[in-house]
């Protein structure tokens, strides 16, 4: 049926990684959240049933529309048709008993996604702006940091995951093992003391290849650990993915804007990440 959710092959999503190349990196988000899922699949299979992703019918190739949905009900939406109409589709077909949590909703979705939310009469829990910026592979893999003597960079652990949390703005009822799922499935870099192997400074990935919880421990606020750890996972990340390095901020976070500007990423959209659920 062409109005219901169709999840999506497991060989066909390569196809639908590849249509998100178009006007590049207008759709970046869709590309990389597709390209992590295809090597995560083939390394943890069991992810599929934690990770669901659909088309909205059979026509997978008409306009690469898709609905993810995560085991934490966060959703991502992606099309390339202009109208939106299909879009639409999948939004009806979304159970919102339980919270939804949607991530990187581009501001050329939000009129239908706003329309939707009202003809539903969703609650809304909350709605952040975000400015999407952006910095080309070749730039990323060339970025050039020194770590201070007694501090060495090395991934994160789990166990780092309640201190991560316990500070992060946005943490809420469950979010420490978001953090820990985070840490476990995707990149990630903590600037440690070497001898006492206290955590500094960090930065994780998200699925959809965002920058996330960049921090600073309150104890070591401006010493540059912000920009040692940026630096960091931003020529990570392109070494292991092999492509541009992306990431959200919140509107009014200055500081961080100003952060990613100095390091010479571009700005290139406005996103909204927003929860709503049933009323």
């Amino acid at each position: 049926m062409s109005d219901s959710l169709v999840e999506v092959s497991t060989e066909s999503l390569p196809i639908l990684r590849d249509a998100y190349k178009v006007n590049w990196p207008e759709h970046i988000v869709a590309y990389s959240f597709l390209d992590k899922m295809i090597k995560r699949f083939k390394e943890r299979p069991e992810q599929r049933e934690i990770v669901k992703i659909y088309s909205i019918g059979e026509k997978l190739e008409q306009d690469a529309t898709f609905v993810a949905v995560t085991g934490n009900e966060s959703v991502l939406l992606a099309t390339l048709d202009l109208t939106f109409e299909r879009l639409n589709i999948g939004l009806k077909c979304l159970n919102f008993d339980v919270r939804k949590v949607f991530l990187c909703v581009r501001e050329i979705y939000r009129d239908t996604f706003t329309e939707f939310i009202k003809s539903r009469d969703l609650k809304i829990l909350f709605d952040d702006a975000t400015i999407m910026v952006h910095m080309k592979h070749e730039d990323a893999i060339n970025l050039q940091y020194e770590i201070p003597e007694g501090l060495v960079i090395r991934s994160l652990s789990t166990s780092n995951a309640d201190h991560i949390n316990s500070i992060w703005p946005h943490r809420s009822p469950g979010s420490e093992k978001f953090i820990e799922y985070c840490i476990e499935m995707n990149l990630s870099v903590g600037l440690y003391d070497q001898v006492t192997g206290e955590l500094l400074a960090w930065c994780l990935e998200h699925d959809n290849g965002n920058l996330l919880a960049l921090q600073v421990d309150r104890n070591h606020l401006r010493k540059g650990y912000a920009t040692i750890v940026t630096k960091a996972i931003t020529k990570l990340i392109a070494q292991e993915r092999g492509f541009d390095v992306h990431t959200n901020i919140v509107v009014a976070n200055f500081k961080s804007l100003g952060l990613f500007e100095k390091l010479s990423f571009n700005k290139i959209d406005k996103n909204f990440w927003t929860g709503v659920v049933n009323k």
